[in-house]
C-alpha cells in the first residue's frame, strides 16, 4: 500500500520533492462541475497536500493519509487544516462526506483492497454524494 514506503520523514520529503509540480488541478475543475462549493470532502491519500490546498479553497476538505510522516507534514504546513490517519482500503471513520476524492492513490491497492475501499466509501458517503478518483 502507498503508506508502506513513506513511513519516514526522509522518504516523505523525497516524495514531496519529486511531486512538487504535480497536481490534480484539471481533475478538481471537473469535480467542481458536480460537487457544490462548501461541501464536506474527504481526500484519500493527501500526501504532500498539493491537491488538499486546491480542494480546500472550494470545499471543507478533510485530508487523510496512512503515513504519519505525511500527516506531520500536512499539519505543519496547514495548521488550521483537518487531517485523519486513514488506510485507503478500510477508511475507518464515523464521519460522513458529501464527496470523496483521490488522485493517483487507489491504484496502489490490491484488487481485494480496492473492492473493500469502494464498499467503505459508499458507507461513508452522504446520499447523492460524489466520488471522484484518478488512477
Amino acid at each position: 500500500m502507498e503508506g508502506a514506503y513513506y513511513k519516514t520523514k526522509e522518504t516523505a520529503e523525497e516524495y514531496i520533492r519529486l511531486a512538487k509540480d504535480v497536481s490534480g488541478k484539471q481533475l478538481i475543475e471537473k469535480l467542481k462541475q458536480v460537487l457544490p462549493p462548501d461541501s464536506v470532502l474527504l481526500e484519500i491519500g493527501s500526501g504532500p497536500g498539493t491537491d488538499w490546498k486546491i480542494l480546500n479553497d472550494t470545499y471543507h476538505t478533510i485530508g487523510s493519509d496512512n503515513s504519519i510522516a505525511f500527516l506531520n507534514h500536512l499539519k505543519k504546513e496547514n495548521p488550521k487544516g483537518k487531517f485523519l490517519k486513514l488506510d485507503a482500503s478500510t477508511l475507518k471513520t464515523d464521519k460522513k462526506f458529501d464527496g470523496i476524492y483521490s488522485n493517483k492513490v487507489l491504484h496502489h491497492l490490491t484488487d481485494i483492497e480496492l473492492t473493500e475501499s469502494i464498499k467503505r466509501q459508499y458507507k461513508i458517503l452522504n446520499s447523492n454524494g460524489i466520488i471522484c478518483h484518478s488512477f
